[in-house]
């Protein structure tokens, strides 16, 4: 019997010192901040909860993307990324909203790039040789 309890007593013990130990490792995720734009605004500043390193700046109006870069001198610049040819991107309207960019919560690789007047959409993707990001095309 007093084996028993000091088993018991033990067992509690070590179950109340293990929750602060793995209550350290829980993974917390924290949601960008950022202002709200018109609707009919031009720019847009957008940047993933996933990765730092995926910070844009979108033109809605001509789907050009320009992502954050670190220069030789610590100072940083905004790199326009190339956008492979689409068949199906025209009918843009000058000086309106013609494309929409959408990052995923969950992985950065489902980052897309769409004509919201014909649908014609492209996928992030990451030159293997150079490492640099550019938007392929989905057909």
């Amino acid at each position: 019997m007093r084996i028993a309890t000091m088993m018991l007593s033990l067992l509690l013990l070590l179950s109340g010192l293990s929750a602060p130990v793995f209550a350290q490792y829980e993974f917390q995720t924290h949601q960008n901040q950022k202002t709200d734009i018109p609707q009919n605004a031009r720019y847009e500043f957008i940047e993933s909860n996933i990765l730092a390193r995926d910070t844009f700046k979108f033109d809605r109006f001509t789907g050009d993307t320009y992502i954050l870069a670190m220069r030789s001198d610590s100072t940083f610049t905004w790199d326009k990324m190339e956008r492979l040819r689409n068949s199906q991107d025209y009918g843009q309207v000058k000086g309106k909203v013609n494309y929409q960019m959408s990052l995923s919560g969950i992985v950065a690789r489902d980052t897309y790039l769409m004509n919201v007047r014909t649908g014609a959409t492209w996928m992030l993707s990451q030159d293997t040789k150079t490492g640099e990001l550019f938007w392929d095309p989905i057909q």
